[in-house]
């Protein structure tokens, strides 16, 4: 017997996606319509729409309060969103960011951390006093940024084919540590907080798709919160390429140095084209 996948009509431009577990609501952001969907994915019908007073990219969810928080793109600013009470209770500016895209936050130090796509900046915005404490540059076209809270460092993705490593100094302080080279394209990212390693993606019309593995060999210290913020800390980059390609008239996998991306390494998955880097500290 064939599944049929049941499709749940929502607004237009419909772009990121969210699990509230606490509501029990599945949470879409439509940029263009300027609401927010809410979806009781038991029943699998849409709900609610919020009005939103902006065009909303990308949200993050608080687990220490319950909020949701919705960055505005077209009006710079952040929205706080009640999703039990289904409305908006506060609007706090970005400044100075520029197109807010990713967002993510550290629950234990009350700080949201959001990437502004049109002037390659990272913001840090304290969630207890509202208000923008500091700001980093970043690499240019930023979209997606994640928080590693055991190394206390913020990766953010950007079309410019920079990934940009942030080192989170103190709850106010921050600065870049490193900028690493990918490929023009390359803004999606994601965290796995059990290895911490980073997972880039991208693709073009030239390139075959590829996932970025990168790996932070500095050890958090268990004496230090905030260990992997040492100023004087330098780190390199070793990087390598091996592709696992699908071949479609053999259904199997071959593997092939890639020259554009020098020496060959070892690859972790397969299916996809695979570069693999390694950070390392000296």
């Amino acid at each position: 017997m064939s599944l049929i996948p049941r499709t749940i009509p929502v607004a237009e431009d419909a772009d990121a996606i969210l699990y509230d577990p606490s509501n029990k609501l599945v949470y879409v952001a439509n940029g263009d319509a300027k609401l927010a969907t809410l979806i009781d994915p038991e029943k699998r019908t849409l709900i609610e729409t919020i009005p939103l007073p902006g065009k909303p990219e990308y949200p993050a969810l608080d687990l220490k309060t319950g909020l949701l928080y919705q960055n505005l793109t077209d009006v710079n600013s952040v929205a706080a969103i009640n999703l039990a009470q289904r409305s908006v209770v506060g609007q706090w500016p970005l400044a100075p960011c520029d197109g807010p895209t990713g967002m993510v936050i550290d629950v234990e130090q009350r700080r949201l951390f959001a990437v502004c796509s049109r002037n390659a900046t990272l913001v840090v915005f304290d969630l207890e006093r509202h208000q923008t404490i500091a700001s980093v540059g970043i690499g240019g076209g930023p979209d997606s940024v994640a928080f590693d809270p055991v190394y206390h460092r913020i990766y953010s993705a950007g079309r410019s084919g920079k990934l940009s490593v942030v080192q989170q100094d103190s709850p106010d302080a921050y600065h870049l540590l490193e900028e690493i080279n990918t490929h023009y394209g390359a803004h999606t990212l994601a965290l796995d907080p059990a290895t911490h390693r980073v997972f880039v993606g991208y693709a073009s019309l030239f390139n075959h798709p590829r996932i970025a593995v990168f790996s932070p060999s500095m050890s958090p210290s268990s004496s230090n919160p905030f260990s992997g913020a040492v100023s004087s800390a330098i780190v390199s980059l070793r990087r390598g390429c091996m592709e696992t390609r699908l071949n479609p008239r053999k259904q199997g996998l071959r593997a092939e140095r890639d020259l554009r991306n020098h020496l060959c390494a070892s690859a972790w998955i397969v299916n996809e084209t695979f570069c693999g880097f390694m950070i390392e500290a000296l």
